[in-house]
This record gives structure tokens, C-alpha cells and sequence, in this order.
């Protein structure tokens, strides 16, 4: 935590002061700002008028894991730093936008898997055996027994 905020303290050196009032930020601040600390300054903004911060900004991080650690630190959440993780083996330079598609990629998949998995389960409580099942969707039967074993919140 203390790299991560030095490192962000350092992002701090565009006023005389080096201080900025977080909790009276609003959304036109947030166009003053060129860094990647504009993105810590869109969610105290979107926290301060009652609204959750959903990143738009599809330009190019110069600090992506401090970005993401912030967002680990003070949101609680790490799906941020393991979608950075996983992209930074993919390529170098990355936008908040990259980590957010990849997020929500991940989620997709899961409900497309649970959605297959309610269709199989379906199919197999409608009578159709394992083998059917497998050779309908063009899967291997084991494929097939762990999405039966599936909670798929029915």
C-alpha cells in the first residue's frame, strides 16, 4: 500500500500545494486533469454526486497497476489488479478501458456457462441421457456431467 500511494502522491504535483479536497470533487474537475490520476479524481467525483464510477476514458495508462491498486485499496475489489495482471502478459500498454473489457469478458463467459449449464440440466431432467446431451452439443460426456454437477442458482 505504501508504494502505491507514494506513487500516487507523486501524481499530486500539479498544484502549488500538492493537496486536492477529494470529497468536493465534481465531474467538471475531472476534465483538468491530463494524468492517469484523473481516474482517481472521476471516482471521488462520481462517489461525491451519488453515482458508481464506470471508466470511459479509453486512453493509454502511463501507471496501470497503481491505477488498479488504488481501485484493490479503496474499493475493496481485486477483479481490477487480476484483469491488469492478466492483460500486462498480453501487451504493454493498456487503457482503463482494456481492464474493464476484460472484466466483463470474464463475466460473460460465466453466465454463457451457466446458461449452457441450465440447458443441460433441463435437457437431462426432460429424460435425455448424458450421451445424447453430449453428442447434441458436440461436447465430451465429462463436460457434460460437470455442468449437471453446476449450481446454477435454480
Amino acid at each position: 500500500l505504501l508504494g502505491t500511494c507514494s506513487s500516487i502522491f507523486s501524481l499530486l504535483s500539479f498544484t502549488d500545494s500538492g493537496l486536492i479536497d477529494l470529497h468536493h470533487l465534481t465531474q467538471s474537475d475531472v476534465k483538468k486533469f491530463r494524468s492517469d490520476f484523473r481516474h482517481i479524481v472521476a471516482f471521488y467525483a462520481a462517489r461525491n454526486e451519488n453515482h458508481e464510477y464506470v471508466p470511459t476514458d479509453a486512453g493509454q495508462l502511463e501507471h496501470p497497476y497503481e491505477i488498479s491498486d488504488f481501485f484493490r485499496v479503496f474499493r475493496k475489489d481485486i477483479r481490477l489488479i487480476t484483469a491488469y495482471n492478466e492483460i500486462i502478459q498480453e501487451k504493454e500498454e493498456m487503457s482503463m478501458c482494456d481492464i474493464i473489457d476484460k472484466i466483463e469478458a470474464r463475466g460473460e463467459a460465466r453466465g454463457e456457462a451457466k446458461g449452457e449449464a441450465k440447458m443441460i440440466k433441463r435437457l437431462y431432467q426432460l429424460g435425455n441421457t448424458v450421451k445424447q446431451i453430449a453428442n447434441l452439443y458436440h461436447l465430451p460426456e465429462s463436460k457434460i456431467e460437470k455442468y449437471l454437477a453446476m449450481e446454477t442458482g435454480n
